[in-house]
């Protein structure tokens, strides 16, 4: 048998918050414990309903699942780690604390996903069968243990390869149609719809071919949402994505002979995020209490176990910066920096990161970096779903040259080629063409998928200074004879032959 996830009223919500040994502590109160039995399968169908015990599928952006693999691997208590397609399955050891670590502690996480029953569906050769069939299994499981008399609560589905549920708004709709027709019947009440507002149980149908599981989101809000941005740049990077690709690239927590650079900051995700894996801050430690609110509402909730996750926590914080890396960022707007800059003060790393403003190819760093990861503008921006939609990737290249987007890579080019030898680079890109112009070879390619976008994360090797033949060597375009100053191919070149 399964452990419940159960809802308290809202009428039977009780304690209140606060402090304990100098810590504040979010969440304190007595909660309802009577336990509702599960009723018998009704209806005709003979499908299978099971109840799976502490098993959990976070959520992540297409390509990262390596990424969050290896952070699930290092958490206490999680077990059977398993990559899927856009997330990762495992299982939990120690009970309720599973789902407070995760959601406090995953980077690459979007979303932790805890499962209360999974079946097969009975398929009969029509979308109209497929919806009843979606409709039955889901009158199978008793909802009164799950959502109380008073709550609200709202259906995501998501439905994969099934020919005949092709439609995630029909799984949606029967879904809810279910749930309120078992507390009508069972319970003798109706719940409202939340319309627009937060509901106290937020559920996720997934429908991959024949099998569906039914989800309790346990993260309410994306986790990308870190809370220390007040100010969305246009084109700001997802903070899970840019932390993925950190990992993928060889951040680790505590690492302490780093020097990172990215020389297009823009609103510095990327040094942010590097600064808090660094200093091994969970991101769930920039959040407010409201983002947790809906913890306490549940009646498993247990205060003792969520401050015990949060001081854990909080006692890993590397709070001594000395000897951690080196974090350095530019970008050629000022009012990016300006962004970037206080974005980091929220974050608490304004005494670890620096950034300035200027030319990409103009720009030396105050130490020679030997890490570079960077997402250049390639004619689209990389918005969250909650941001935004999409714009189409521009590959023209007339379009190219005359957006400036072409200068900006031969820029970044001549940037890695002058202020960064012997570094390792990490590059974001969308756009095949406008890549050719860091004119560079990628030693590894990673598809990352962003907001529908297919990206690569390219990695590059970058060759150490040289000396040809008693000649000096040009740092820009790797030929004897003469010097970035007077290369063609210099920006600052009147001659450049651009």
């Amino acid at each position: 048998m399964a452990t419940r996830t159960r809802m308290a009223g809202t009428a039977e919500r009780g304690g209140r918050r606060g402090e304990r040994g100098g810590r504040e502590q979010l969440f304190r109160g007595g909660r309802q414990q009577q336990r509702l039995q599960r009723r018998p399968a009704r209806g005709a169908s003979n499908t299978r309903v099971r109840f799976p015990k502490d098993t959990y599928f976070a959520t992540c952006h297409p390509g990262l699942e390596p990424a969050l693999a290896s952070e699930l691997r290092g958490l206490p208590g999680v077990l059977e780690v398993t990559e899927g397609r856009a997330g990762v399955n495992f299982l939990g050891s120690k009970g309720i604390e599973t789902r407070y670590r995760a959601n406090l502690e995953l980077r690459s996480a979007i979303r932790v996903l805890e499962l209360l029953a999974e079946c097969q569906l009975e398929l009969d050769g029509n979308e109209r069968g497929g919806g009843d069939s979606v409709y039955d299994a889901i009158r199978k499981i008793d909802w009164r243990e799950y959502i109380p008399r008073g709550c609200t609560f709202k259906v995501k589905a998501v439905v994969w390869d099934n020919t005949e549920v092709t439609s995630s708004l029909l799984v949606s709709i029967r879904t809810r149609d279910a749930v309120c027709d078992c507390l009508r019947d069972d319970a003798g009440w109706r719940p409202e719809d939340p319309r627009d507002s937060a509901p106290d149980v937020p559920l996720q149908v997934v429908v991959y071919r024949d099998s569906m599981k039914i989800y309790l989101d346990t993260s309410r809000e994306s986790l990308h949402k870190r809370g220390y941005r007040e100010v969305m740049h246009a084109a700001s990077l997802n903070e899970s994505a840019a932390a993925g690709m950190l990992l993928l690239a060889g951040a680790s927590p505590g690492d302490t002979t780093a020097v990172l650079a990215d020389p297009m900051a823009g609103s510095g995700t990327f040094l942010i995020e590097a600064g808090l894996i660094a200093t091994r801050t969970a991101p769930g430690l920039l959040f407010g209490r409201d983002r947790w609110e809906l913890w306490e509402r549940w009646d498993d909730f247990e205060a003792d176990a969520f401050d015990r996750v949060v001081r854990e926590a909080e006692d890993r914080v590397l709070w001594n910066r000395r000897g951690l890396p080196t974090l350095m960022g530019n970008d050629a707007h000022p009012s990016a920096v300006a962004l970037a800059t206080a974005d980091a003060r929220r974050a608490g790393l304004s005494d670890m990161i620096s950034f300035d403003n200027g030319n990409c190819a103009e720009w030396e760093p105050s130490t020679t970096p030997d890490r570079v990861i960077t997402n250049p503008p390639w004619g689209q921006r990389l918005m969250s779903e909650s941001r935004g939609e999409d714009q189409g990737i521009l590959d023209d290249e007339t379009f190219l040259e005359r957006s400036g987007l072409v200068q900006s890579w031969r820029e970044l080019g001549s940037f890695l080629k002058t202020q960064c030898p012997g570094a390792e680079a990490n590059v974001l890109s969308g756009s095949r063409t406008v890549t050719r112009h860091l004119r560079l070879s990628a030693t590894r390619k990673r598809r990352v998928t962003l907001g529908g976008v297919d990206c690569r994360l390219l990695q590059y090797s970058i060759r150490d200074r040289v000396e040809t033949g008693g000649e000096p060597t040009c740092f820009l375009c790797g030929k004897p004879g003469h010097i970035k100053r007077d290369c063609p191919e210099n920006p600052k070149n009147n001659n450049a032959m651009m």
